[in-house]
């Protein structure tokens, strides 16, 4: 039994160790397990760690790609204004720029299929990876958010550029009420649902900042602000508006913008400026009717008045012409002699537009004189305009003329002479005067008889023969109208409103120190240059916008996309002034016209360098092309051939408005690439393998005018620039 016992207790010793071995084996193959499963994790972790290290450094790299992109555009931009270039690229070879890849859906469609932009790209060396860029010049583009929705006027808001005949924007309502648009590719994916039937032409951005180098002048406001301005205009006009009259442009700018029609003098011994009857010619004839029961003859002087009135647009109203006249015998001694100064008030008459109105006038009553037959004698008489005078309807004189003399002792004018009775008084008998510019027809210098062949007239000879003129021009005023430095037309504006673009300034006269037709008769401030006269510095003076907001949806006239500038002038009003209303008739310009416009535009060699408005009136071939195409549409028209210039000068005037160059954007597209070395096995080579790539898209504004920065007494000059968006497109 103790043998038993021995060995029953020799069996459980035995089968302890065993257990022992097996929970043994299991902790060490369980160890093994925990052993090999953080081998396995922490290599994983590793791989991880590694990978997010390669993505950061990925993404860090795009801020290097950006930072080289910045100073490819400021280096490539140095002495200009615009981008030369459509795509800019980082040097060498490397990075294909597909347009179907992911991004291209972030870049307008008309720039990705344009055959310059780039096909590749190159990659840059830098530590631990490499980075490359492509820089899109979308400064020539509209922007979506802003142009559209208004009826072409005098082009003085982005929203009158007209979005209707834009290709690819099928139905401009949808597209504008959709508004607004956060991105290209959010207008790409949208297409059919916001109007668009392709990518038309459009960006989604645009700034225009409202401060500049130098400070222009404003002129905004009625008459009222402008009148307390006075003192600071002149001193402008003075400095750097050469050979004017300042005091009288500054009348004709209140009386411009004003709404009433008295001219701002008070005393009319002015310019008249106001869109009122100009009196512009007068001429005296003699009339003989017999007089049986007097047995002799009765000599009336019979008086006709030419008014004129040659303003682009219409302001209703009737009038009265006030006179007195004056008729003194220089006859011999028993020749009949004149009654006293005749005095009186025409006929009320309406002026509804016409350009030249002449009605007759006979001083007092029927009989002036009563002859009784003088047999052989004759005799001659001197006449004197003591006034004629434009009334309202109110009686309140809006133009006068004083101290006119036909008077052969003043040595002016020639006298009038009555034949020997009893002769037959014909038009040989009547003399009259005529007015250079009867906007100066307050002045008698500014007045010639048309009766006096080879008459001395300032500082050239004139025969000015023939019958009076009614309904025509003068022949003296054709005589002014000319010579150098005029106008060339008759025509003239008045808004009565305040001032819409500083280019209305172009419609008011100038004047001279010395008042004499040489210098003052049809000559206007100048928008564009007149032959030698060069234009004068509207748009780098005055202004009309006392806005600091910031500005929006303005063209770049830098642009190289005939379509964009399209835009601008389809439906352009050339017959169309400031303060008109909208007129459904008005010549405008058509689709296939503002597009022949606008590659006129292109074609100048300025183009890319414009930064002023007063650069942009040089351009010589868009003027050609409006002015032809003035002249085909010129047929019809009511108003006459002169006028054509003024009416070129609007593709200029109702234009520049919706322009401001002070406006890069660009489109960056950013490449990063993290990279490690590897070593080639069985050899001591290494290669750089990739591990990480990202791409990114940056949205750039960047404005052209410089700033000057003091920091701690160091001047730099830099060029302002805003981030609009910066997205991570992709990363692998």
């Amino acid at each position: 039994m103790i043998n038993n016992m021995r060995l029953l207790g020799g069996y459980r010793s035995r089968s302890r160790r065993g257990i022992a071995l097996v929970v043994v084996l299991g902790m060490l193959a369980l160890l093994v397990m925990i052993g090999v499963a953080f081998s396995v994790f922490m290599r994983t972790e590793r791989q991880a760690a590694g990978s997010f290290q390669h993505d950061v450094r990925a993404r860090q790299l795009l801020m290097a790609a950006q930072t080289r992109a910045l100073e490819a555009i400021e280096k490539s931009m140095a002495g200009r204004v615009y981008p030369d270039w459509l795509g800019l690229v980082s040097p060498g070879t490397g990075i294909p720029l597909a347009s179907t890849d992911s991004w291209g859906v972030n870049v307008p469609d008309n720039l990705l299929l344009d055959p310059q932009f780039p096909k590749t790209a190159g990659w840059i060396s830098v530590p631990n990876g490499r980075v490359g860029y492509l820089v899109v010049n979308a400064s020539g583009l509209l922007d979506a958010n802003t142009v559209g929705g208004k009826t072409r006027a005098n082009g003085t808001d982005p929203k009158e550029i007209d979005l209707a005949g834009v290709s690819d924007v099928a139905n401009s309502t949808t597209f504008i009420n959709g508004r607004p648009y956060e991105s290209i590719v959010e207008m790409k994916r949208a297409k059919a649902a916001i109007g668009l039937s392709g990518d038309a032409f459009l960006s989604d951005y645009s700034l225009v900042p409202t401060n500049t180098a130098s400070t222009l002048f404003d002129l905004s406001g009625s008459d009222g602000v402008l009148s307390g301005k006075r003192g600071q205009i002149k001193a402008i006009l003075d400095a750097n508006f050469p050979a004017l009259n300042s005091d009288m442009v500054i009348d004709a700018l209140l009386d411009y913008v004003d709404a009433d029609s008295l001219p701002r003098s008070g005393n009319l011994n002015a310019p008249c400026s106001e869109r009122v009857p100009m009196i512009n010619e007068v001429r005296i004839r003699p009339v003989l009717i017999a007089n049986a029961m007097a047995g002799g003859v009765d000599l009336l002087f019979q008086t006709t008045v030419e008014m004129f009135y040659p303003f682009v647009s219409i302001k209703t109203g009737k009038y009265k012409v006030a006179y007195s006249i004056t008729v003194k015998s220089t006859a011999p001694a028993g020749f009949p002699a004149p009654a006293a100064a005749l005095t009186g008030i025409s006929t009320e008459f309406s002026f509804l537009g016409e350009v030249f109105k002449s009605w007759n006038i006979t001083p007092g009553t029927r009989t002036l004189i009563t002859c009784v037959p003088w047999g052989g004698t004759q005799g001659s008489y001197d006449i004197t305009i003591d006034y004629l005078r434009l009334l309202d309807s109110g009686g309140t004189v809006l133009d006068q003329v004083e101290n006119l003399k036909l008077s052969a002792a003043a040595n002016t004018f020639p006298k009038i002479t009555i034949p020997v009775a009893p002769a037959p008084v014909n038009d040989s008998y009547w003399g009259g005067l005529e007015c250079a510019d009867p906007r100066f027809n307050y002045m008698n210098n500014f007045w010639f008889t048309y009766r006096a062949a080879g008459a001395a007239m300032v500082d050239t000879v004139v025969a000015t023969n023939g019958t009076m003129s009614p309904a025509t021009t003068n022949a003296i005023a054709r005589f002014w109208l000319a010579r150098a430095g005029t106008d060339g037309h008759i025509w003239m504006h008045t808004a009565d409103q305040p001032l819409q673009s500083p280019a209305e300034l172009s419609y008011l006269i100038r004047g001279a120190a010395a008042l004499t037709p040489a210098n003052s008769a049809w000559k206007t401030l100048r928008l564009l240059d007149e032959g030698a006269q060069k234009a004068d510095p509207i748009f780098s003076s005055f202004t009309v916008s006392s806005t600091n907001k910031i500005q929006r949806g303005f063209i770049n006239p830098n642009t190289d996309v005939p379509d964009v500038l399209a835009a601008a002038m389809r439906k352009m009003p050339l017959d169309r002034y400031p303060g008109d209303p909208d007129d459904a008739a008005a010549v405008k310009v058509s689709s296939a016209t503002a597009l022949t416009l606008a590659n006129a535009w292109l074609s100048d060699p300025s183009i890319g360098a414009y930064m002023t408005k007063s650069d942009m009136i040089s351009n010589a071939l868009y003027r050609l092309a409006v002015s032809n195409a003035v002249n085909a549409m010129l047929p019809g028209l009511s108003v006459a051939a002169s006028a054509k210039e003024f009416r070129y000068e609007a593709g200029f005037r109702n234009l520049l408005g919706l322009m401001n160059a002070r406006q890069n954007y660009f489109i960056i597209l950013l490449f990063g690439q993290s990279s490690a070395s590897v070593k080639l096995p069985n050899s001591t080579k290494t290669i750089e393998t990739v591990r990480a790539d990202q791409t990114a898209l940056l949205e750039l504004w960047r404005d052209p005018v410089s700033r000057v920065v003091t920091n701690a007494g160091a001047v730099s000059t830099n060029y302002p620039m805003v981030i609009r968006r910066f997205d991570i497109l992709s990363q692998e």
